[in-house]
């Protein structure tokens, strides 16, 4: 298992988020793929609504959230 720590902006908040996956092999990789969707969506449209938003978009590339 690999984790990494980001915090991510949405509503009004910045908040801390601790994600996981199982596929160490390419974690830093996917890791570095999803954060530079997140800052192409912040310039092109703006910012997530909800945390739940967050953790979905970390789910479309293999991570999960390992701590509340």
């Amino acid at each position: 298992m690999k984790g990494f720590n980001i915090r991510v902006m949405f509503g009004n908040q910045v908040q801390m988020f601790s994600f996981a996956t199982d596929k160490d092999e390419t974690a830093e990789e996917k890791f570095d793929e999803a954060v530079k969707e997140i800052n192409r969506i912040y310039h092109e449209t703006g910012r997530f609504d909800t945390k739940e938003e967050v953790m979905k978009h970390f789910a479309k590339y293999g991570f999960y959230r390992f701590k509340a």
